[in-house]
């Protein structure tokens, strides 16, 4: 068997065995009073109108920020979104020692990671295909757009090719337990979302046959966070079930871009709101433990966070920021699925091909 069928058989078999440990969660009573949003540019916003990049990622109606409101919380304020355009699982394992007092303020955090990962993986496709070192991203892209679906069927029986991608997905499955164990030991009774990430080329017209194949390489990346709801607690949400029905009409993905368009982020919301028991319409729901605006801090913490909360929300944690009940914890039921082994090239020529359009814009 070779490395990527062993990786992934690996992960399938965690994702058996969370399946096993998991009750499915029931909407909690208690509104969080505090909400960090980590992750790469779906959480941002990156595309939507009104997105301005940088440290006020709280004018667009992403689907954090869509969340945020329904709660009744003040972006830069009681919701605090440090997720980063770009952003790899290696990039979030390095930002997390750097905001961990954010963590241990936090009852929600919501994540999003992994799609940038995939990009690591261009110049490898693009060098097992051409048979030459290929480094650069233009170059990658110029031999992905050229190549055959016979060279990718190739790619199977290439054990190097094969090696190489299998350590890009053990990297990604390393990193994300790595980010599981530091949010747990700082932030233990938070409520703790990760979004699977979707196939945005899934059932999109001219894209089909290359949206079939990139699902074995999803379902590896989605398999690492099943594996957090069995050694953490933490709940995964199934976002390919509401992008990948409509994945041309909910995502950017016929001009190349992979993000979720003003359409998209609104189903990503509902399936948030949906799994956390509340409505998008905030005058929908109750007021009793969401954030009295008038009690919540007035700024966002000055100075960077530290390891140890250097500088708080002015106004005291005890009238903005509380610990969630520890029983509002809960975990959603998996779904998973596997496809063949091709895949795994054909989703990195894809999904690859899309990010690297979104690098050469956020560049």
């Amino acid at each position: 068997m070779n490395t990527i069928k062993r990786i992934i058989t690996f992960i399938m078999a965690l994702t058996v065995m969370a399946s096993m440990a998991v009750t499915v969660s029931a909407a909690s009573s208690d509104k969080p009073e505090f909400m960090l949003a980590l992750g790469d540019s779906i959480t941002t916003g990156y595309g939507l109108e009104d997105y301005v990049d940088g440290d006020t990622p709280y004018l667009c109606d992403s689907y954090a920020n869509m969340i945020a409101k329904a709660l009744g919380l003040k972006g830069g304020e009681s919701y605090i979104n440090k997720a980063v355009n770009g952003a790899t699982s290696t990039d979030l394992l390095t930002l997390l020692p750097e905001i961990e007092n954010y963590l241990g303020y936090a009852d929600l955090i919501i994540v999003t990671i992994g799609g940038n990962d995939l990009l690591q993986a261009i110049p490898l496709v693009a060098s097992a295909i051409s048979g030459k070192n290929v480094t650069s991203l233009e170059g990658a892209i110029n031999v992905l757009t050229s190549a055959t679906p016979a060279q990718f069927a190739a790619l199977s029986r290439n054990t190097d090719f094969q090696t190489k991608i299998g350590a890009v997905l053990a990297k990604y499955a390393a990193n994300i337990a790595s980010v599981g164990e530091i949010i747990k030991k700082n932030a233990p009774e938070a409520r703790v979302l990760f979004l699977k990430q979707y196939n945005p080329m899934k059932n999109v017209l001219g894209f089909n046959d290359f949206g079939n194949f990139a699902d074995t390489m999803i379902a590896s990346i989605n398999g690492s966070m099943e594996a957090l709801s069995s050694a953490y607690g933490f709940e995964i949400l199934d976002a390919p079930s509401v992008i990948n029905v409509n994945a041309a009409g909910l995502t950017n993905m016929l001009n190349y871009d992979i993000h979720p368009n003003a359409a998209g982020h609104v189903e990503l919301a509902k399936l948030v709101a949906s799994h956390l028991g509340v409505s998008l319409d905030p005058s929908e729901n109750t007021t009793d433990a969401i954030t009295d605006p008038a009690t919540e801090p007035e700024t966002e913490p000055e100075t960077e966070p530290a390891t140890e909360p250097e500088t708080e929300p002015e106004t005291a944690p005890s009238t903005d920021v509380t610990e969630p009940d520890a029983t509002a914890k809960g975990e959603e039921e998996k779904k998973s699925g596997c496809a063949s082994v091709i895949g795994g090239g054909a989703v990195l020529l894809i999904s690859a091909c899309a990010l690297v359009v979104l690098k050469k814009k956020n560049d």
